[in-house]
């Protein structure tokens, strides 16, 4: 469903490239970054962890076949990914953070069930989820409808009790002047709408490509009462990007965040700084190139290249580090 579409994209402004240095001073307090990419001169993609700053690069898996999407366990001991480039159809394997023990392939289908709940991630919290159109009580299994939400409706937690909804007028096109955003409460009740305030020069932006950006997502952000309202958009390696407004709730204010690609959306603990890798074509060479970047999510317009690869799928960063 186009409103379901997986979260797996990451925002990021214009470029500005900052040295690694910057990043060193917080590195010894990060968890390591776990990426899988097929770097230069290699036949396959492979799973590796790094530190923030760029140091200690680790092979955690053998040249055999391409493995990617790799995911931090809740304690931190173990990495999952998988074989392959669908992370619902591949065969998915594990193995231990520091790489002393060879991977191993999971039998048990249920054995990491938590890897699906990165797509859309419990109520802060952890007591309720997101069903397709309704609340879930995680202990008691009841549902509360969502008022006016279908299957279509992008719907996000924007904290752990309540959610917002978007209703876009026009059925085939999104439209910045015909969407309203919904604030649901537990009850599953609309209890207000929310302004959409973006500058006449951001709306502006948003006119620019409608003649692809067809649906809207909601990406939720570690930091309180704010969210992004993005509009997809087909055929990145065509230099058409999706793009998004920074929406935040408490001070009724909207603004201009930038555009995003569809490599993946990770997060340091404090909720202060994102991963992401991103496929831009080099000005120089006229020929595209993937990077893995460290941004802040304040000002997302300023990235720091971490490792550069001719196929890079990003990994992740926060997984497993909420409890902190």
């Amino acid at each position: 469903m186009p409103g379901r579409m997986k979260r797996v994209t990451l925002l990021f402004g214009a470029l500005m490239l900052l040295p690694l240095s910057a990043l060193a001073q917080v590195a010894s307090k990060d968890r390591p970054i776990v990426f899988g990419a097929k770097l230069p001169g290699q036949k396959f993609s492979q799973i590796y962890r790094i530190n923030t700053d760029g140091t200690s690069r680790i092979t955690l898996t053998k040249p055999t076949a391409n493995f990617t999407y790799p995911r931090w366990s809740p304690d931190g001991k173990l990495i999952v990914f998988t074989e392959g480039y669908d992370p619902e159809k591949g065969k998915r394997y594990v193995v231990d953070a520091d790489g002393k023990n060879k991977p191993r392939l999971v039998t048990n289908a249920t054995e990491f069930d938590w890897v699906h709940d990165l797509d859309d991630p419990p109520a802060p919290g952890g007591k309720y989820a997101l069903g397709d159109t309704s609340i879930i009580d995680i202990k008691t299994n009841k549902r509360t409808p969502l008022e006016e939400v279908s299957l279509e409706t992008p719907v996000i937690w924007l904290d752990s009790k309540h959610l917002v909804s978007v209703k876009n007028e026009e059925k085939d096109k999104a439209v910045l002047e015909k969407t309203t955003l919904r604030l649901h409460g537990l009850d599953g009740k609309i209890i207000s709408t929310i302004p959409l305030t973006p500058s006449e020069e951001d709306a502006k932006r948003f006119d620019d490509e409608a003649d692809y950006g067809n649906v809207w997502t909601l990406h939720r952000l570690p930091v309180p009462d704010k969210f992004v309202l993005a509009r997809l958009a087909g055929g990145n390696r065509e230099g058409k990007w999706p793009i998004g407004l920074l929406v935040d709730v408490k001070n009724q204010k909207t603004t201009w965040w930038g555009e995003f690609g569809y490599s993946g959306m990770f997060f340091s603990a404090d909720g202060k700084r994102f991963l992401t890798a991103l496929n831009r074509k080099n000005p120089k060479t006229e020929k595209f190139e993937n990077t893995l970047y460290i941004g802040a999510t304040e000002n997302p317009t300023k990235l720091t290249a971490l490792v550069r690869a001719a196929d890079l799928v990003v990994g992740d960063w926060r997984g497993g580090m909420a409890s902190q």
